[in-house]
């Protein structure tokens, strides 16, 4: 046998296989085999000490069935794609429920084109940071066991076994192709950035909210993030911008990698509002000589608690008042205007919170 390897860049390919609405992998099967058919040199065979050139050379290629297992299948080389798909869908369908006859390499003769390809497609999907086998997971969740508790490992070991479920559920049982598109956005890579970091920003999120983690860098981000003093949004983010650039270092090709930082730009941003809440609170710390007033009118409108002390101003040396006060980003532009009706040299700054801890979070 003599083995030929390459790498081809399909895109113009595959794109205009999905314009069309046809396989991809019965489009780049048809047109592997066609132009071996028309170079003539790929159609000499020596059997013994003479050589033969075949008319037509057929394909031969592995096909997965359901259970696992692979089943060969001969293909026969058709000039045109149409009348190429009508006869191959039927064998490779027969093959995949592992009917139809059963071929093997020596019984085919050599007038055959094995097509054996690794997929390392530039332009189908975004491969998010997934595990490939469940047990690699195992001495991190004992870790974090340890750290956060037997219930946050109960609760992860749930999540993993739901995403599995539905893993095998969209990808096995469900009649939808993900292996080569996306069924909403087709090829176009940003969208699929965009949403695949949306869809995998809210499953982490909420994993993480109820007291659970998706994967074992979850759980490092739940141990550690707070005290590095990082959102787990962003430690996850860290962690995958750097594994990303490996591998645009790795594999000399940056469209893939680029495309994966901009997903988990938006899985992010997504995790932290999931985990902190889109009304993620804030701190306004007010300064004025004018509390009773500010703190009633602040009071009535928000009926929050309100918490001051005394200051004195640095260059004025005049008494003041601090007024210490939390409320949601919707509520800045009401309080700004409340307080500067009422005195408007009021000193106002406005930080963010990450957590409140407290018998009665809304008053004092």
């Amino acid at each position: 046998m003599i083995s030929v390897t390459v790498e081809v860049d399909c895109t113009t390919a595959y794109r205009k296989a999905k314009e069309r609405q046809q396989p991809f992998s019965l489009y780049y099967m048809h047109a592997a085999v066609t132009a071996a058919n028309r170079i003539e040199e790929f159609r000499y065979r020596q059997v013994g000490e003479e050589v033969i050139l075949y008319e037509r050379i057929d394909l031969f290629t592995p096909v997965q069935n359901a259970d696992g297992s692979y089943r060969s299948v001969r293909l026969p080389a058709i000039e045109t794609f149409e009348d190429f798909l009508a006869v191959a869908r039927p064998l490779i369908e027969a093959a995949k429920r592992g009917e139809g006859e059963v071929h093997n390499e020596a019984g085919q003769g050599r007038d055959i084109l094995l097509i054996s390809v690794n997929p390392w497609y530039r332009f189908t999907n975004v491969q998010l940071a997934i595990p490939g086998e469940p047990h690699q997971n195992i001495p991190i969740f004992i870790f974090g066991a340890k750290k956060q508790g037997i219930e946050f490992t109960i609760y992860s070991v749930f999540v993993v076994a739901i995403y599995s479920l539905s893993a095998w559920l969209i990808t096995d049982v469900l009649p939808i192709d993900v292996a080569s598109f996306s069924p909403l956005a087709k090829d176009d890579l940003f969208l699929c950035a965009i949403f695949g970091g949306l869809i995998s920003g809210i499953g982490s999120g909420l994993a993480i909210r109820f007291g659970g983690a998706m994967d074992g860098i979850e759980v490092l981000a739940v141990v550690f993030a707070k005290k590095l003093s990082l959102t787990v949004g962003t430690f996850v983010m860290i962690y995958n911008v750097i594994l990303y650039v490996i591998c645009g270092i790795a594999f000399q090709s940056w469209i893939l990698p680029l495309y994966s930082i901009v997903a988990y730009v938006v899985a992010l941003k997504t995790v932290d509002y999931i985990i902190e809440g889109f009304d993620r609170s804030k701190s306004a710390m007010i300064i004025t000589t004018k509390q009773k007033e500010i703190c009633k009118r602040l009071s009535n409108e928000f009926e929050n608690g309100i918490t001051f002390y005394d200051a004195k101003g640095y260059y004025s040396n005049e008494d003041k008042t601090v007024i210490y006060f939390v409320l949601n980003r919707f509520q800045i532009g009401k309080m700004r205007e409340i307080v500067h009706s009422i005195d408007p040299k009021a000193y106002i700054s406005i930080t963010e919170v990450a957590d409140i801890f407290g018998a009665n979070n809304n008053k004092e």
